[in-house]
């Protein structure tokens, strides 16, 4: 038998683990940039710059902000006013002058309502004897049933008497004085009645009243000078000269 010889076959590697000798590619780093956030970076970055530099720049501006918010919240959030009573400390008083001080104090507070009663019923009482006394004065004039008022006045206004005229009519040469004849007049509707002025019993002036309503309103007037000194009358009167009211008075002259 032959002897078997062992063959040992040697091969070099390099140290990077590749055979020696072997052309290969060499490996490359690629870089990959992250824009998003490098923008994201940058900005933020200016924004903390920017807050710093204005608030170590303008220190001043920042406290009068602070200052203007803090007046404003304490000028819009103010505590409810409340009525503020200052009672004043009683003055002493001495033993003699007590008496006095009280009945000064009850007489002054009695004085304090005492006048608005009195106003008020001298008025109440001045009304009620006005209305008696032209109550009375009217229905002694009334000769109808149908006149239900009946006077002598100096103005109208809205067709009613201003006031009854004072008697007797005092008249100057230098300003004349007007009197209205006032009667209001119930169920005579369709009726022609007659004012007339008379003037010693003569008739100077007369007016046609023609009667539209069953409550009718009308009146006359008539001018009175210095040269109409003596006794008048007017009076109303129908169709057939049938008085129905009467009114007699004097013009005088006054200097």
């Amino acid at each position: 038998m032959r002897d078997k010889k062992n063959i040992v076959i040697r091969v070099n590697y390099s140290k990077s683990g590749r055979k020696a000798g072997s052309v290969g590619t060499a490996p490359e780093m690629v870089t990959e940039w992250h824009v998003k956030r490098i923008v994201l970076a940058v900005i933020v970055i200016g924004m903390l710059i920017f807050s710093a530099l204005y608030f170590f720049l303008n220190p001043g501006e920042q406290n009068a902000e602070v200052s203007l918010s803090d007046t404003d919240f304490h000028a819009s959030v103010k505590p409810e006013e409340k009525d503020v009573y200052i009672q004043e400390s009683p003055k002493p008083i001495k033993p003699e002058n007590k008496s006095v001080a009280i009945n000064n104090i009850i007489e002054a507070e009695t004085q304090k309502q005492k006048p608005s009663i009195k106003v008020e019923v001298k008025k109440k009482q001045r009304t009620i004897t006005s209305q008696e006394n032209v109550t009375r004065k009217m229905s002694a004039s009334v000769i109808n049933k149908n006149v239900s008022r009946a006077l002598l006045t100096d103005k109208i206004n809205n067709k009613e008497p201003a006031g009854e005229l004072n008697l007797p009519v005092a008249v100057n040469k230098a300003q004349a004085v007007g009197v209205y004849y006032f009667t209001e007049l119930t169920g005579l509707k369709g009726r022609t009645l007659y004012h007339e002025w008379l003037n010693n019993g003569e008739v100077v002036f007369n007016r046609r009243l023609n009667i539209l309503g069953n409550r009718w309103r009308t009146s006359s007037s008539k001018l009175f000078t210095d040269n109409d000194v003596g006794n008048w009358s007017v009076r109303l009167i129908d169709e057939n000269e049938r008085i129905l009211n009467k009114k007699s008075f004097k013009v005088v002259t006054i200097k």
